[in-house]
């Protein structure tokens, strides 16, 4: 699989992120509360895209 990107704006609370690939196709994405907890499910959803750059 080719590599991935993960955006994140971090302006709009909760966070929203979105992952795409190279040709800027999205690929997932979700938002996310800005607290401890919600880090944390950032952080392993990030970890699901292995591919990431």
């Amino acid at each position: 699989m080719e590599r991935v990107n993960i955006g994140v704006d971090p302006r709009n609370l909760p966070a929203t992120i979105e992952v795409v690939d190279d040709q800027e196709h999205a690929l997932g994405g979700g938002r996310f509360t800005t607290d401890k907890p919600g880090y944390a499910a950032m952080v392993r959803y990030a970890k699901t895209w292995p591919e990431r750059g």
